[in-house]
């Protein structure tokens, strides 16, 4: 739902994994590290409808919202998920970027 009613406009999202690498290069060519590593962390949470717009204003881009632009993103989003049943699966990736210092 989300992808489909924000991300396409906002660019909102997760950052790309050439970010990831770039960062991971850094670290290599400056010469001050080794065995750079990236390791990628998955885990998912099943959000009802209340629990996700109890988070939803913990956003950077939400709590920067107007009060009345933020009721009104949670009343559209809160009658979306209701409409799906209630919940939604988000699927989180943590990605760590490791290095020893030489």
């Amino acid at each position: 739902m989300f992808q489909r009613r924000v991300t396409e406009r906002s660019g909102l999202g997760n950052a790309g994994s050439e970010s990831f690498e770039a960062s991971a290069n850094s670290l290599r060519d400056c010469g001050l590290f080794s065995d750079v590593v990236i390791t990628n962390y998955r885990h998912e949470v099943d959000y009802t409808t209340e629990a996700w717009l109890d988070q939803l204003p913990t956003h950077s881009d939400h709590a920067a919202l107007q009060p009345e632009h933020l009721d009104r993103l949670q009343r559209a989003i809160g009658a979306e998920m209701d409409q799906m049943g209630g919940h939604m699966l988000v699927r989180y990736d943590t990605r760590l970027v490791s290095a020893y210092r030489q």
